[in-house]
């Protein structure tokens, strides 16, 4: 057999643009996939490179998302057996953690532009899997993303939770409604229970323009997903409800309710932050220790 052929050697200008080269790929796959957001598939990627699964619906509280205190063989957590949250069911991809935090959180800024609708998908194929078994007709069901108040879309450019809810209409062709509008509240990142109730309160309508596009679109009975990035206390989650039912809408715990005045609530959310203890209690009433939502 011939020997191998020797490779040739590499010119003291070729040897330095080498160098240059291993210095500035790793950079410029950096500045395309985190800043640009045009590697493909990056949502996708992420969690090959971290092994991240999506929860089984057995891995948290169905009705608010929790994965603390379940009760085996009953379902839901202590907190909600005892004070139940004002919606009816609870959907996620995994606790706000690890690379979906960090997605999340780029999600935010324009340099993530991709990563919301690619969450969003996932956050499609999960509400799917739930309407199947649930055996929930998708002709009445409309995605209502919780909104942004317009400063802060004004600041930030985009509207993430949008994009989330895009996403999911893409994976699953059911149709978005901007039922709910949002005056501009503080930042509640950072912030204690108390001060979040206070932020939120009174702080969501609903569109009386919208609600012609809803009947239009989804005559009642009909089951409305209320979108969102993270849960935290659920203090936004309540208000949004809060205002639904102040625009006149009724809402049955029953599962499948068929009276025209009434419907159902589920909120989607990408992450959940906390333990029940530190999540808000309904209205007027104290936190026990478990502790509501």
């Amino acid at each position: 057999m011939w020997p191998a052929r020797a490779a040739p050697a590499l010119s003291p200008t070729q040897r330095a643009l080498a160098r240059v080269r291993s210095v500035l790929n790793p950079t410029l796959l950096a500045l395309e996939r985190d800043w640009l957001g045009v590697v493909d598939g990056s949502w996708a990627r992420r969690a090959a490179e971290a092994n991240f699964l999506p929860d089984a619906a057995g891995d948290y509280c169905p009705s608010c998302g929790s994965s603390w205190d379940l009760q085996l063989g009953h379902g839901l957590c202590k907190a909600c057996d005892t004070h139940p949250v004002p919606w009816q069911r609870c959907i996620r991809l995994a606790k706000y953690e690890g690379p979906l935090r960090d997605a999340i959180l780029e999600c935010k800024h324009a340099s993530g532009r991709a990563l919301g609708e690619q969450l969003g998908k996932e956050l499609g194929r999960a509400l799917a899997a739930h309407l199947e078994r649930a055996q929930i007709d998708p002709g009445r069901v409309v995605l209502v993303p919780i909104p942004m108040s317009l400063p802060r879309w004004l600041l930030r450019g985009r509207d993430h939770t949008l994009a989330l809810a895009r996403g999911m209409r893409s994976q699953t062709g059911l149709p978005i409604v901007r039922l709910l509008r949002r005056e501009h509240r503080p930042q509640q990142t950072g912030t204690t229970l108390d001060v979040r109730k206070v932020n939120v309160r009174k702080s969501m309508h609903v569109r009386t323009g919208r609600l012609a596009e809803l009947e239009a679109v989804c005559p009642a009975p009909r089951l409305l997903v209320l979108v969102d990035d993270v849960l935290t206390s659920g203090a936004t989650m309540r208000e949004a409800v809060r205002a639904l039912e102040a625009a006149g809408m009724a809402f049955s715990d029953e599962p499948g309710a068929e009276t025209s005045a009434q419907g159902q609530v589920w909120t989607v959310v990408a992450g959940v932050t906390s333990k029940p203890s530190q999540r808000d209690a309904p209205e007027g009433g104290a936190a026990p220790t478990a502790g509501p939502r």
